[in-house]
């Protein structure tokens, strides 16, 4: 995985709010897709895992491939000092018949996503 930048929240969110059209502009000039299902999730719906609480601290910019745009990551910090990556959660899961939409995503951090897997739960 390639990294070409770390930013606070506070700068992507406020990016997110700030002109017109799908992309918005980070400081250093770089663009990203500022209706991203998950960046919209985050800057609506918290940085916070539902879950267990950990919260998001700061974005990076991220490609795994070259051949891939690059795009915007939330991590949280661990009590050990790890980066944990923030996920989208689909609270009604896809494979049960859950949409795509806002109303059925929920933040997760990725060890409570991928402990809760397709189970449905009362947050349903």
């Amino acid at each position: 995985m390639l990294s070409f930048g770390t930013y606070p929240i506070e700068v992507v969110h406020a990016a997110m709010l700030e002109g017109r059209g799908k992309k918005a502009s980070l400081p250093d000039g770089r663009t990203f897709n500022r209706t991203s299902h998950r960046l919209v999730l985050f800057s609506t719906k918290g940085v916070a895992c539902s879950a267990c609480g950990l919260a998001g601290s700061y974005y990076r910019l991220e490609s795994h491939g070259k051949d891939i745009t690059p795009h915007l990551n939330l991590y949280a910090v661990s009590a050990a000092g790890k980066p944990i990556l923030m996920t989208k959660d689909h609270t009604h899961p896809k494979s049960k018949g859950g949409k795509n939409e806002l109303e059925n995503y929920t933040t997760m951090c990725q060890p409570c996503n991928s402990a809760k897997a397709d189970k449905l739960t009362d947050q349903a």
